[in-house]
Parts: C-alpha cells; structure tokens; sequence
C-alpha cells in the first residue's frame, strides 16, 4: 500500500481513498499518513480526512496479538504468580505462591470464620484478577 500511495502511475486519488476507507487500519503510520499529503497529485483534504476516521479502528490482526500477549502474561502469572486472601477491611490473611502450570489452587475454608474474602491474583505487583467469595458456617 505504501508503493500505491507513492507512486502517482499505481493508483488514483478516488481508488486510494475507497481502498484505506474500508481498510481503516491500513493508514494509521505516520509514514503513510504522510505520503498520502506527499502525493505529485494531491488528495483533496476531504479525501484525508475521511481516510482518517477510521483511525482508531483497530483490525482483526492486532486484537489477535493483544489476546496473544493477555495470554502470555497470564501463562507467566502461572509460573511465578501469587494469589492472596484478604478479609474486607484489605488484612492480607494468606498468600499462595504460585509455581507451576496448574490452573487451580485448592484452598480450604476451614481456618477461616463466616465473612466476605476477596481473593487477588497478581503477577509481580500488577493485579490480574479479583473475586469476592462468601464463606457461610
């Protein structure tokens, strides 16, 4: 796309606009952003600007790599995580280490008396997850 952008014998100004309108996500670099200002034909400013809308946009590709990297993460959190219990007025009452790759941790209620608890997962100091859970005698 950046050749079509740059090369006035590729493609005209309308054919441009129609193809990065509906593919949004293909003129978000500022490289790109600046060959369609760049043009030897330049693009009318209403052209730039609807091509612009769709900045934001953010395509199939890119949603897949962040839910890759959130997963990641999370595997790393298996690996050295820590989950703790607290009570409701934030006294840390437990901490569980996590070291493995099991996705469970069997806590029993036995130590503990009828009350709210929230339990946190943290990964390092970056809070991953958080439950409220209810312990009823």
């Amino acid at each position: 796309m950046k050749e079509s952008i740059q090369r006035k014998d590729m493609l005209d100004n309308v054919m441009i606009e129609d193809i990065l309108a509906a593919n949004p996500q293909s003129a978000k670099s500022a490289y790109e952003q600046q060959a369609m200002k760049n043009r030897y034909n330049l693009m009318h400013v209403y052209m730039i600007e609807e091509i612009l809308e769709g900045k934001n946009v953010v395509g199939e590709k890119k949603n897949l790599e962040r839910k890759i990297g959130f997963h990641d993460d999370l595997r790393s959190c298996a690996l050295a995580g820590v989950l703790t219990i607290s009570n409701m007025k934030g006294q840390e009452l437990k901490q569980y280490g996590l070291t493995d790759m099991k996705n469970q941790v069997l806590i029993s209620t036995a130590e503990y008396p009828s009350g709210i608890y929230l339990i946190r997962l943290l990964c390092g100091y970056q809070l991953v997850d958080s439950e409220k859970i209810s312990v009823i005698r």
